[in-house]
């Protein structure tokens, strides 16, 4: 007979087992990606516009795919290249860094030095490249004029033509000298949810990379549907959380009404003149800056406590067995953890959860959740 407090873990085992991502889900996720990317109407759109966001999302692409690989040298430049061409993307060393963190952790947990080392050789490379093509700029522009038309146009917000982003109608209504003040604010906007951000999801650096992505398509000074596409594109990494998500109903429909009500009104406005910039920039309003940093911090924060739960949990055989040491390994970066036998090759226990070396005393078990505080330091020999 099962002890007494079992059926709580019942309810848990399902629970897990709903959430896990199999084999065969995993490797439907690359093609999932890509067929949500090509088949994208903001793609679409952004091919038909004939935009050079295209060159910036394979940039950005290339990075994140080197740093999954664990590549360190074209990740440095790939970002160092979108770095130069449109400064935003700056934000993405910090995902990366970290990224790169775990993975030298993992090969060489006794050797600060080297991960040390890999850290500053990234940085190093991304500042060489970087310097290397300003001065190449100025080599070939004989000047440094070329900076307050790239950069120095991103920053001061010159040209006040519509788009989907926040900058064109406040620009438009604020007065002069107040234009200063502003124009730093909702620039720091764009990069001060960084570090709080690389705190909070410090174990999931790849979950960042989508985040930060999604906060420079909203409040960059000059975004385009392309942006949309890119971040969106990698929204089904996660698909396997979305069920547990509050309100993605309505977020969805927003987002969906608001891409479709914003040609609608763009048209009323500037063609038919039968509206004003009030409907069309409610629209972007709605769509680009309510539902998309509610969705983003939606997956970001249940995956976070989550995924602090899941190194929580005793899970049965089958679960533990297929599932959670691999994932586990992931977290804390331990190579190796199980061979496909029964015996777990680091603690020796067995794969039942209530002889799971993790628990040193029946009063680690919680109501709603079955505590292992470490599996490093609570593992029995």
């Amino acid at each position: 007979m099962f002890p007494s407090w079992w059926w709580p873990c019942k309810l848990s085992q399902q629970y897990i087992e709903f959430f896990f991502l199999t084999s065969s889900a995993v490797t439907d996720v690359s093609q999932l990606v890509v067929a949500v990317y090509l088949l994208s109407p903001y793609s679409i759109a952004n091919c038909i516009g004939m935009s050079t966001t295209v060159f910036s999302n394979l940039l950005i692409a290339f990075s994140v795919a080197c740093t999954v690989y664990g590549w360190w040298v074209p990740t440095a430049i790939s970002l160092a290249l979108e770095t130069y061409k449109s400064f935003y993307p700056v934000m993405l060393l910090v995902p990366a860094l970290l990224y790169f963190t775990q993975v030298n952790a993992a090969k060489n947990p006794a050797c600060r030095r080297y991960n040390t080392a890999v850290l500053l050789a990234t940085l190093s490379l991304f500042t060489s490249v970087l310097v290397c093509l300003l001065c190449a700029s100025y080599y070939l522009c004989g000047s440094w004029s070329f900076i307050s038309s790239t950069y120095g146009f991103i920053w001061s917000v010159p040209d006040l033509t519509p788009n989907i982003g926040l900058f064109w109608y406040f620009f438009t209504e604020v007065f002069e000298h107040f234009r200063t003040f502003f124009l730093w604010t909702f620039q720091l906007n764009a990069f001060i949810y960084v570090l709080p951000l690389a705190i909070c999801l410090r174990k999931d650096p790849i979950l960042l990379f989508l985040v930060v992505l999604a906060l420079i398509a909203v409040f960059k000074s000059y975004p385009s549907v392309g942006d949309v596409a890119l971040y969106t594109s990698l929204l089904p990494l996660w698909k396997h959380v979305f069920p547990h998500m509050k309100q993605y109903f309505l977020i969805g429909c927003i987002f969906i009404a608001s891409t479709a009500l914003a040609p609608i009104l763009w048209h009323l406005w500037i063609y038919a003149n039968s509206a004003n910039a009030n409907f069309y920039f409610g629209t972007t309003l709605d769509g680009f800056i309510w539902s998309v940093p509610d969705l983003t911090p939606n997956i970001g924060l249940f995956w976070y406590f989550f995924s602090s739960s899941l190194e929580a949990c005793i899970l049965t055989y089958e679960a533990i067995l297929s599932h959670w040491l691999h994932l586990h390994c992931f977290y804390c970066i331990s190579p190796n953890p199980m061979a496909p036998v029964d015996i777990c090759q680091q603690c020796q226990c067995q794969f039942l959860f209530w002889h799971y070396s993790g628990i040193q005393h029946w009063s680690d078990i919680s109501y709603h959740r079955f505590a292992i505080r470490s599996h490093e330091e609570k593992v029995l020999h």
